[in-house]
């Protein structure tokens, strides 16, 4: 998992005292299109992490087009320009169209939380997906995927809290959590 940011609280402070916000429609993009991509990567690891068996093959090949959309939606939300004009997401043409940017401190936690942790994860996951030599992804490197997993939604909730906007991933990951086993299947 990112280690905790070096200036957090006095970010975290700052974002309150001046009482910084996510745009609505941003908390949106993020909440249900980042945050159903970090629960479909949840889903995948854990059923296998449950179960103490190795992530096979397919199952990583999925995590890795998870990050991959999670990546690309990022980069367009931290990088407005690299929006194409043909964008089918509504609130992806907003920002491009009214030019909206986070602030710079959002920002920043976002490149060092999310970022950080979908490349950890990708790099994990990778290292078996070597064309070469497959091999599936052990347990324990399941572990670290969770543990990555966990800092996201961590982050996500507080920036969420620190900005007083109601959402919350981890609430939600909870709640998907408890549905019945034929609910979740097998990824």
């Amino acid at each position: 998992m990112a280690n905790p940011h070096p200036r957090e609280q006095s970010i975290y402070e700052t974002i309150e005292r001046e009482k910084i916000k996510v745009p609505f429609f941003i908390w949106d993009l993020i909440y249900h299109y980042i945050g159903d991509e970090i629960t479909a990567i949840t889903h995948i690891v854990a059923f296998f992490h449950q179960n103490k068996e190795a992530i096979d093959i397919p199952s990583a090949k999925k995590i890795i087009t998870h990050t991959q959309n999670i990546r690309a939606l990022m980069d367009k939300i931290l990088h407005p320009e690299k929006i194409p004009d043909r964008e089918t997401l509504d609130s992806l043409q907003k920002i491009k169209k009214e030019d909206v940017h986070l602030h710079p401190l959002i920002n920043e936690l976002f490149t060092h939380y999310i970022s950080n942790d979908i490349y950890g994860i990708n790099m994990i996951v990778c290292f078996y997906l070597d064309p070469l030599d497959e091999n599936p992804v052990p347990v324990e490197d399941a572990e670290k995927i969770l543990g990555k997993i966990a800092t996201m939604k961590q982050f996500m909730d507080q920036l969420s809290q620190r900005t007083n906007q109601a959402i919350n991933l981890t609430l939600r990951q909870q709640q998907a959590e408890r549905a019945s086993p034929e609910e979740k299947g097998k990824p």
